[in-house]
């Protein structure tokens, strides 16, 4: 191939290259995001739904299964 072609084959290459790296590096950033906000969510479930003490849970679940 001639020096023309090499270069533009070059400059594509790398517009490839960046192209697929800013998409991963948005793709992480919404992960870490969505990741970060499902974390909180769980976090007010499980505090707001189960009891902390073994013995409350049987009493719980009774609870739960009886309004089923």
């Amino acid at each position: 191939m001639g020096k023309d072609a090499d270069e533009s084959l070059r400059v594509s290459a790398e517009a490839v290259n960046t192209s697929i790296i800013q998409l991963l590096e948005f793709t992480w950033i919404i992960f870490q995001d969505e990741r970060a906000l499902l974390q909180k969510d769980v976090a007010e479930i499980i505090h707001s739904e189960l009891p902390k003490r073994r013995e409350d849970l049987s009493h719980y679940y009774c609870q739960k299964i009886k309004q089923t």
